[in-house]
């Protein structure tokens, strides 16, 4: 009896950490492929509630994820990264506010810092700059 009940407080204890360290757990992944080859190009992770969580994207079918889109639970985008030279390393990074385009931050010498910055204003394109010589230069703002 004594063995039994200190598995169970154990197994009790076991389910609480990982309840609280994997709050979220994917119990669905659905698979798709884009092009025909037979190869899942694409994958949609969805959450317990049925919300979309992850959407990964092989865009130029090497094998490789090339792009990551996160959503909130109204299945709203909130953040992607895209690796747009197809190296294997993401170097763009989009913020999205209310599903909408707000920002994306580019490393395009890939140094591993942001190089050029774009904003959006209600997703249309408003400034764009780039990080030259130590600072931000303005190339283009929407007047």
């Amino acid at each position: 009896m004594k063995v039994a009940v200190i598995v169970f407080f154990l197994g009790a204890f076991l389910g609480g950490v990982c309840t609280y360290y994997y709050p979220e757990i994917d119990t669905n992944v659905t698979p798709f492929d884009r092009n025909g080859d037979g190869a899942a190009d694409t994958q949609y992770i969805y959450r317990s509630d049925g919300s979309l969580k992850l959407l990964k994207m092989d865009r130029n079918y090497d094998g490789d994820i090339d792009d990551e889109t996160e959503f909130d639970t109204s299945n709203l985008p909130v953040k992607e990264f895209s690796d747009d030279n197809f190296d294997g390393e993401f170097d763009t990074r989009t913020i999205y506010e209310f599903g909408i385009i707000k920002e994306t931050l580019s490393d395009l010498d890939k140094d591993g810092e942001e190089d050029l910055r774009v904003f959006y204003n209600y997703g249309v394109m408003k400034k764009f700059e780039v990080l030259a010589e130590g600072e931000w230069k303005v190339v283009w703002i929407e007047k």
